[in-house]
């Protein structure tokens, strides 16, 4: 039963897995084609092309999934009180309306727990109003969405009569190459939060199934509309 309900809890959980894996994806090395494409128009093929911009929109998005599981829980099997709602829930049958409280009732407490966990509360300071480090072939680099890191660095070169070093003067500069080790969240190594994240939302999705069962067992539900 209440499968219809479930499709978008579990569409959830699989998009925020979807993002996880695009983040790290944005930081490997372009794949042959890309690559090739890239070498045609004299460009660095050591890294994906904008890197930064696929990064930090899959990040916002997995947050942002992640963060919005347990309200769809909520909504679709419990007593959701957005004013969104409020007309919606106030004409279900009474009956419904009373299994709903006890539902939002008994998954409070999880509820709760994973709106406490760090990558819930910290997005906003930890990550997009500090600057991240990365360390380069030369300097240390300090970037966030808004001002992002430079995508190559030079090394400061005296070109004198040799001829070596005329010739390095022509070389194209290095570009920065960022590591997953390279960024963090609330003072702790960014992808092993994002993962402990998503298994918690995992998680939580399993609890809110016992619930369900517990509090609804077959009784049909009505779809949020």
């Amino acid at each position: 039963m209440h499968e219809e309900l479930w499709v978008g809890v579990d569409l959830k959980v699989a998009n925020a897995g979807f993002f996880l894996e695009q983040m790290g994806r944005s930081l490997e090395p372009l794949d042959g084609r890309s690559a090739a494409r890239a070498m045609a128009t004299s460009v660095n093929v050591d890294m994906p092309l904008q890197w930064q911009r696929s990064f930090y929109a899959h990040l916002d998005a997995f947050l942002v999934t992640a963060r919005s599981i347990p309200e769809v829980i909520n909504c679709c099997f419990g007593a959701d009180r957005s004013c969104q709602m409020r007309s919606w829930f106030v004409a279900l049958p009474s009956a419904e309306r009373a299994r709903r409280r006890a539902f939002s009732k008994q998954f409070q407490n999880d509820y709760d727990r994973f709106r406490g966990l760090d990558l819930s509360n910290e997005r906003n300071v930890s990550f997009h109003r500090k600057g991240r480090r990365i360390t380069g072939r030369y300097s240390v680099y300090i970037g966030n969405p808004a001002n992002r890191f430079p995508m190559a660095e030079t090394q400061p070169i005296v070109v004198r009569d040799t001829p070596a070093l005329q010739w390095a003067a022509t070389e194209p500069p290095p570009p920065i190459r960022p590591n997953p080790s390279d960024f963090s969240i609330g003072g702790k190594p960014l992808f092993a939060e994002c993962r402990s994240y998503l298994v918690e939302a995992e998680r939580l999705s399993s609890k809110a199934r016992i619930i369900v069962q517990l509090v609804h067992g077959t009784v049909a539900l009505t779809v949020p509309s």
